[in-house]
């Protein structure tokens, strides 16, 4: 055989086994899975507050606001009583319109 005729059977061949394999074959999709939480714990800090965002403001075009206190040399309750009446007492401010709560949580 001429090195020409070899060459045409390989490539007819290779395309006669690539098309029944892309016929035959399972598709990567059907083997993807979803990454859920971006690989992270069901338990993580940043997939609670995902979760909680979603359950007090679902898409209602609303701005979350999460307050964050912190001191390097930690918060006596005193501190910690008056910061929640403040935000307790934002709800009753009309200032800005109606405002909805979600119950306070204090983690310490």
């Amino acid at each position: 055989m001429n090195k020409k005729r070899i060459w045409w059977i390989s490539i007819i061949s290779w395309l006669i086994v690539t098309t029944v394999l892309s016929i035959v074959a399972p598709g990567a999709k059907e083997y993807a899975e979803g990454n859920q939480n971006a690989g992270l714990p069901d338990d993580a800090l940043s997939i609670v507050a995902d979760q909680q965002i979603e359950k007090h403001f679902p898409e209602d075009g609303g701005m979350p606001l999460f307050p964050v206190i912190h001191k390097a040399d930690g918060l006596t309750e005193d501190e910690i009583r008056t910061f929640t009446e403040a935000l307790a007492s934002i709800e009753t401010d009309t200032e800005y319109g109606k405002i909805e709560m979600p119950p306070i949580k204090i983690s310490i």
